[in-house]
């Protein structure tokens, strides 16, 4: 089973952050909640940052801000994550100049509440 962390996660069921954590979970992903705001989220032990995790995730899946997901990209370089998953309005052109200057595999193109789970299983078996 493969895991993600899912940057700015919501215990709000009407969110859309929330429908992605519970399309993940039910499509046999592992989900690691990040988001300062929540202990758990669904049952789930959330943390206030990537920093925090006790395991490096395969993929980081964001669900927040261009700003905010620049702020955070420098954890992922240092945390060795080689991939990115951008989900519609989380990234903008120095979010991407900064994956590529630092050789991250980014996925920014398709949303995963629209597109097939197995596009998800596609971009993390790719290398």
């Amino acid at each position: 089973m493969s895991s993600l962390a899912l940057i700015g996660a919501s215990e709000n069921p009407e969110s859309l952050a929330f429908k992605l954590f519970t399309r993940l979970r039910e499509g046999g992903f592992e989900v690691i909640p990040i988001n300062p705001k929540y202990q758990t989220i669904a049952g789930v032990t959330c943390f206030a940052s990537l920093s925090e995790l006790k395991t490096t995730p395969e993929v980081v899946i964001f669900m927040v801000n261009p700003k905010l997901t620049l702020q955070i990209l420098p954890q992922v370089v240092e945390l060795q994550i080689k991939k990115v998953w951008f989900q519609p309005g989380t990234f903008d052109d120095a979010v991407l100049e900064f994956c590529k200057q630092n050789n991250l595999k980014v996925e920014h193109e398709k949303c995963l509440l629209i597109a097939p789970i197995t596009t998800l299983e596609t971009f993390i078996q790719g290398e």
